[in-house]
């Protein structure tokens, strides 16, 4: 997005959040971020990104302004696979064991078996803006598919993230990547389309959405 484009989405998000003056700049996060909060009596929420060999999209209809269609995207898995976000986190330890992971579980073949291969970055519970990321450079084996994952465990508060990305052949392959609406659902004539994030673990107290840093 040019500066300019950025700069009037983010004053618009602040006028309707009924905020004065502009954001300051930061290469960290952009306009609305996701956000994960967990509050009693949850202490876990977990939520995932299937990336499986083909799945569909929802993209606008080129010259046809309002209008979008459904585009099958084909997504060959090719190592190096670099997984990384921006975060923030304000979360506090309710006992042993506490984390809060974002993660990707590679699928691959070998000798006959399905074996799951985890790729993880372990976030800081508390922690003002800052970047993170993980590397997978080669598996023994045919690897398949994977899917991204943000969990927190054992904890309670909130994570806000900006910029995930799982990067390989040279492409951002996350669904909406700048987090503009991380819990979107899709209309019945675009069944086929899989939510940008689905949930995995979501007790009562615990939530996930697109919002307005207000600090």
């Amino acid at each position: 997005m040019r500066g300019y484009t950025l700069f009037v989405k983010d004053k618009a998000l602040r006028i309707i959040n009924e905020m004065a003056g502009n954001a300051t700049p930061s290469i960290l996060h952009q306009a609305k971020v996701g956000e994960l909060k967990i509050e009693a009596p949850a202490e876990e929420i977990q939520i995932y990104q299937a990336h499986p060999k083909s799945y569909w999209l929802d993209k606008p209809v080129y010259g046809k302004k309002g209008m979008r269609t459904q585009v099958m995207i084909t997504e060959d898995l090719v190592l190096p696979l670099e997984i990384s976000l921006s975060y923030k986190s304000d979360l506090t330890s309710t006992g042993g064991g506490s984390f809060a992971k974002f993660y990707a579980i590679i699928k691959r073949l070998y000798q006959g078996l399905t074996i799951n291969v985890p790729l993880e970055i372990n976030l800081d519970l508390q922690t003002d803006w800052k970047t993170a990321s993980a590397e997978l450079t080669e598996v023994l084996g045919q690897y398949t598919n994977y899917a991204l994952y943000i969990h927190l465990y054992k904890v309670r508060g909130s994570l806000w993230i900006d910029n995930p990305k799982a990067e390989h052949s040279s492409q951002n392959w996350v669904r909406d990547p700048y987090c503009n609406d991380i819990n979107q659902g899709f209309t019945r004539a675009f069944y086929q389309i899989p939510k940008h994030w689905a949930a995995v673990e979501i007790p009562e107290g615990s939530a996930y959405e697109s919002v307005y840093p207000t600090d």
